[in-house]
């Protein structure tokens, strides 16, 4: 059996792009809010995390809105799945604080500061920043020896490399990497008035 990969990286790392590598070669990719709350309520019950889904690529498992990301629970995903790949998608830090900034004309950004009691764009950046460079040395960290995590760097991808990583259970055909660049939807409004 085929074992599964999660991507545990922060959105806005190119994980639509590792999305549609799996997609056009024919793999079933899960992810967004469904799945990420499907996978918290297993844990939180005491179940195997990835009961009752079906997934080669399981990707931005995160629910914004009700502040749920699963990235921060792979230490348990791997103690219950340790056959699993996990890729870390990443990018330079500042890069990423730009991209969300912009990202969903800044209904992300608002969303962010209300879960955080945030009320300055500054202040969440640099909160931003900090969760950027402590999960990156935890999750290398805990995976120092093992060989089962893969860090996906956005500006330099190696596609031969990640093919070699995820091993001989899966076949590429397509092995030209996809940029997927989401349209800005106009000028981000971080106004914490506007409901969401």
């Amino acid at each position: 059996m085929r074992p599964k990969v999660i991507q545990i990286g922060f959105n806005r790392t190119g994980t639509s792009s590792l999305a549609k590598f799996f997609n056009i070669n024919g793999y079933n990719v899960a992810g967004h809010a469904q799945c990420a709350n499907k996978i918290l309520t297993n844990i939180k019950n005491n179940r195997l995390p990835f009961q009752n889904l079906d997934f080669d690529l399981a990707q931005d498992l995160e629910d914004h809105k009700n502040n749920i990301y699963i990235q921060n629970y792979y230490q348990e995903i791997d103690t219950a799945h340790p056959d699993t790949k996990f890729i870390l998608t990443t990018r330079s830090c500042e890069k990423w604080i730009e991209s969300r900034l912009n990202h969903n004309a800044g209904r992300y950004v608002r969303r962010a500061m209300r879960n955080l009691g945030i009320t300055d764009v500054d202040q969440l950046c640099n909160q931003w920043r900090q969760d950027f460079y402590q999960y990156h040395l935890e999750v290398t960290n805990y995976f120092s020896g093992h060989a089962n995590l893969y860090i996906l760097p956005l500006e330099k991808i190696d596609c031969v490399d990640l093919i070699n990583f995820l091993g001989k259970d899966f076949q590429f055909k397509e092995t030209s990497y996809p940029k997927v660049q989401r349209r800005k939807k106009g000028p981000p409004n971080y106004d914490l008035s506007i409901e969401d």
